[in-house]
């Protein structure tokens, strides 16, 4: 359409657009536009146990746990500062933890990586 077909259609007047016509589909049920589930959480956590592309390793008390310098940082201010701020562990691909139990250090990174605390896990109660 040309700019003088335009003006002469009746639509553009004053240089705005008129809408003659809009047509709105409301959806009543569900079922007719199905939503899909997101597994990022299940990638996040296939991710973190396979070790695949990990480019640092956590040693905690002797035990080691190989992670995503990009992942923690997205989801930690700490591990952002630890890996792409002025701190020691910048350069260094391993880093010792200590004061902490493996088990802890590894349902924590379960909860970074899939938001999710492990269920099958047993925490000792001391009295």
């Amino acid at each position: 359409m040309t700019r003088a077909e335009a003006y002469g259609s009746g639509y553009l007047k004053n240089c705005s657009l008129t809408v003659w016509q809009c047509t709105v589909t409301v959806f009543k049920n569900s079922e007719d536009n199905p939503l899909l589930s997101s597994d990022l959480h299940n990638h996040l956590c296939e991710l973190l146990r396979s070790g695949a592309g990990a480019d640092i390793t956590f040693v905690v008390s002797g035990e080691s746990f190989a992670a995503h310098k990009n992942v923690l940082a997205a989801r930690s201010p700490v591990f952002m500062a630890e890996f792409f701020g002025e701190m020691k562990e910048t350069t260094s691909a391993c880093v010792e933890i200590k004061e902490i139990e493996p088990a802890v250090f590894k349902a924590l990174l379960q909860f970074i990586y899939t938001d999710m605390v492990l269920t099958a896990m047993r925490w000792k109660v001391s009295r």
